[in-house]
Formats: C-alpha cells, structure tokens, sequence
C-alpha cells in the first residue's frame, strides 16, 4: 500500500480584533453637561424667588396692617399656649382697635382677637415680626402666634445662591457657605426673641381689652 500525506486543513475560527465602540447616549436622551446650572441661570432663578417673595411680602405687610384673619393664620407656628384670662371678653370692645406698649390690637369679634408687632425707630428688632391671634374662652385664651412667610422665603433664596455658588466653584467655598450657617443662626435666635415677644404682648393686650371693657 502507498503511502501518502495526510491534507491537514486549518480552520481560522479566531476572531478578527474588533475595534473599541464608543459609548453613545440613547437618541433623545439628556445630556449631561446641560443638566448642570449655569450661574445665569441660578441667578435668574434665585432674583426671580426674591422678586415673588417680595411681592408676596408687601401683600402679607398689607393684610398685617390691616388685621386681615387669613394672613394671621399663615406663616410657620412660633408659640401656641393658654393664656389666663380674668373674666369674659367684653363685647364693648368687638370691633374696637388699641395697642400696648409691644403691640396692636382688633377684636374681631366675641372669638378672635388679632395682635401684632409694634415696631420701634429705636428698638433692635429680629426679621421675623410675629403676628398673634387670641381666642378667649372661658376663664383663659387661647394664643397663637406665627412668623411672616414672605422673610423665610427670600432668607432660603439667598441661601440656595450661596449654596449654588459653591457647587458651580465661582466663590470660595470657606466664604459662601458662611451665609447658610450665619441666617440658619440669624433664625434661631429670631424664633426664641419673638416667641418671648409674643407671649409678653399677648398678656398687654389681654389686660388692656379687660381695662377698656371695664372703663366702657
């Protein structure tokens, strides 16, 4: 028998090297370099927070000045409790105005009586002025006072531009964040003052509507 070769035949089953594909975002998906706020644009946000804020703050100055019952019961709670009250509200005095020496008063009628700050030239006072409202029952009343909202919104919006601005890198980050803990300090201190305040205007106005009655 003859011998002969054996046909050895090579199969190339290795893979071609393929090139690296690039990464591509899904088609309408969002681009992450917009997503980032410019300082134009949080500086428009912000001035734009501080301008309603401060539309919103002379509407509720107006609606303090003018005992309005809806803008007393707005703002964040500073002090709720019960006042001793020696004797029933007179009903002389519904629809009667007067002040003490920390605030101003108007019975509204036989159930709520509305205080608010009185301001003085030269008095320090905090920003948050509270606004009260009294709800005599028998034997004691029911006080309630509240902090403006309009303060609280343009004192966040400064501190969302501080904030803001350290996160984009366009102020020292030591000097910025100073603002948050300077107004988060500011507040605290403010709340404690005009919770004082309130309470100690509350018991004037309270003897006063008893003093008035009795002199009418």
């Amino acid at each position: 028998m003859r011998w002969r070769a054996r046909t050895i035949v090579r199969h190339h089953c290795a893979r071609r090297a393929s090139r690296p594909q690039l990464k591509r975002d899904p088609l309408g998906g969002p681009d992450k370099a917009s997503t980032v706020l410019s300082p134009s644009t949080l500086f428009s946000a912000s001035t734009a927070v501080i301008l309603v804020a401060a539309a919103c703050g002379l509407a509720e100055f107006l609606g303090t000045i003018r005992f309005s019952p809806t803008v007393f019961g707005l703002g964040p709670l500073l002090l709720r409790e019960d006042l001793p009250m020696r004797g029933p509200l007179p009903l002389a005095m519904i629809g009667q105005a007067g002040q003490t020496q920390r605030a101003k008063f108007q019975v509204q009628d036989d159930r709520t009586v509305l205080f608010r700050d009185k301001r003085g030239i030269f008095r320090v006072d905090t920003p948050l002025a509270f606004k009260g409202t009294l709800l005599p029952m028998t034997g004691s009343a029911q006080l309630e006072a509240r902090a403006p909202v309009s303060v609280l919104v343009v004192i966040g919006a400064i501190a969302m531009i501080a904030l803001g601005m350290v996160r984009m890198h366009v102020a020292p980050v030591e000097g910025v964040i100073a603002v948050p803990i300077v107004l988060a300090g500011l507040l605290i201190v403010s709340l404690f003052v005009e919770r004082d305040r309130a309470r100690l205007a509350a018991r004037e106005v309270v003897d006063e509507i008893l003093r008035q009655g009795r002199a009418a």
